[in-house]
C-alpha cells in the first residue's frame, strides 16, 4: 500500500510538474505573441507616420469622391481651408471648378475619369475669398472594393501659382 501511495505522489508530483512546464511554456509563447503585437504596432505606427509625413510635404489637401465623382471628403491643412469648401461637397469637379479650363481639357479629363484611370496634374484656377486667383493642380487614383467595382477616387491636390508664374517668366524671356 506505502508503494502504490509513493507512486501516486510520484505520479501526482509528476502531472504538476508537467502542468507548470506547460503553463509556463504557454505564458511564455502568449508574452512572445504580445511583443511580436506591440513590435508591429509600432513598425505599423512608425509606416503611417512616414506616409503622412510624405503626403504632407507634397500636397496641401486630399480629397475623396464617390462613384458618382462627387465630392465626398476633404482632408486639409494651411491655405488649403481656402481652397476647398464644404460647399463643394456632394458636387462634381466640373460643377465647382469655374476658371482655367478649356472645353478640350475637360473633354480630356472626363474622359480618364469614364476610363477609370489614375490622373496627374489637372489644373485649374480657383478665385479666393479676398478675389485673388491662384493656381490649383489635382492628381488622383481610382478606388476599387474588393470585388472590383468601381467605388469613387482619392487624390490629393496643391497650389501650383508660384510655379505658374515661374513658367510665365520662362516663357517671357524664351
Amino acid at each position: 500500500i506505502r508503494s502504490s501511495r509513493a507512486e501516486a505522489a510520484i505520479l501526482g508530483l509528476g502531472i504538476f510538474l508537467a502542468m507548470t512546464a506547460i503553463g509556463a511554456l504557454f505564458a511564455l509563447g502568449l508574452h512572445r505573441k504580445d511583443q511580436e503585437r506591440a513590435a508591429a504596432a509600432a513598425r505599423l505606427a512608425e509606416s503611417e507616420a512616414r506616409f503622412r509625413d510624405f503626403a504632407e510635404a507634397t500636397s496641401d489637401w486630399f480629397w475623396e469622391q464617390d462613384e458618382n465623382l462627387r465630392f465626398v471628403r476633404f482632408m486639409r491643412g494651411g491655405q488649403a481651408e481656402q481652397i476647398t469648401s464644404e460647399d463643394d461637397l456632394g458636387k462634381t469637379r466640373r460643377q465647382t471648378v469655374k476658371l482655367g479650363v478649356s472645353d478640350e481639357q475637360w473633354a480630356a479629363h472626363e474622359a480618364e475619369l469614364a476610363a477609370r484611370r489614375p490622373f496627374h496634374n489637372f489644373r485649374f484656377q480657383r478665385q479666393l475669398s479676398d478675389d485673388r486667383v491662384i493656381h490649383v493642380s489635382v492628381s488622383g487614383k481610382p478606388v476599387f472594393d474588393a470585388s472590383g467595382e468601381f467605388r469613387g477616387y482619392r487624390g490629393a491636390g496643391r497650389d501650383v501659382t508660384s510655379e505658374v508664374a515661374g513658367e510665365g517668366d520662362l516663357q517671357r524671356r524664351v
